[in-house]
């Protein structure tokens, strides 16, 4: 079972009380992942191979979109080849100018 980047975040609920001119807003954890099943996901597997090419840390979604937009050639190279999409021929450059 793959799961997504949803998983990586809690279910909160979110109840809104008004009266007598004041409103009370309460948050409530419903549910959040366990290790074992943010382990399962693509994402996950993912931010392991960015670590292990790159030499990162990455165990949240954050960082690793801060990664993406800070290495954007090294995020779409090894996007492709962590989806295994097929080429024609190998390519010389991800992006051509930014």
């Amino acid at each position: 079972m793959n799961v997504g980047v949803q998983d990586f975040e809690p279910l909160l609920l979110t109840i809104y009380i008004a009266g007598k001119g004041k409103v009370y807003i309460m948050n409530k954890k419903l549910w959040s992942p366990t290790e074992e099943r943010k382990k399962k996901t693509n994402i996950y597997r993912f931010m392991q191979t960015v670590n292990s090419k790159f030499g990162q840390n990455l165990t949240e979604y954050e960082p690793l979109h801060q990664w993406s937009v800070d290495n954007i050639a090294d995020f779409w190279a090894t996007m492709w080849e962590f989806v295994d999409i097929k080429f024609s021929e190998p390519h010389t450059e991800v992006i051509d100018e930014l």
